[in-house]
């Protein structure tokens, strides 16, 4: 029975293209995935079996270590200036311990203006605390 209206011939075409591209991309899958299982399947053909292919092994992972060791020898040196090789230009241990004599100055200093706040505290109320004894007695 063909459609009557434009609006259902429309929808009939749209259903139609939907289902086409359905089918195409169920298509293009299908087919990637055997192209993967063929490719999966012939590296494991190709590939040694038993102590064959435990050597192989070992001498890809030889491969890997020596690569790794000509990276890291050949690219490690850094340049650096004699004058931080032999400790030159500030810092050093002279002025370490002075800078440690000073810290240690202000620390005292700091602690000992604490002692004297506490020292007259104690003076305030030692004298209140006398001063109320004897005001009673």
């Amino acid at each position: 029975m063909p459609p009557s209206s434009a609006v259902e011939r429309l929808q009939i075409e749209r259903e139609s293209l939907d289902q086409a591209r359905i089918e195409e991309r169920s298509y293009k899958d299908s087919q990637r995935k055997k192209s993967n299982r063929e490719a999966r399947d012939e590296e494991k053909d190709s590939r040694a079996t038993g102590k064959d292919r435990l050597i192989e092994k070992r001498r890809e992972g030889n491969m890997s270590r020596k690569e790794f060791a000509a990276e890291r020898e050949g690219g490690g040196m850094v340049e650096v200036s004699e004058e931080v090789l032999m400790g030159g230009g500030g810092g050093g241990f002279a002025d370490a311990l002075k800078e440690r004599e000073r810290a240690k100055m202000r620390w005292e200093e700091k602690r000992g203006g604490q002692r004297e706040e506490q020292k007259a505290v104690m003076y305030v109320i030692f004298s209140v605390q006398s001063s109320s004894s004897s005001v009673g007695d």
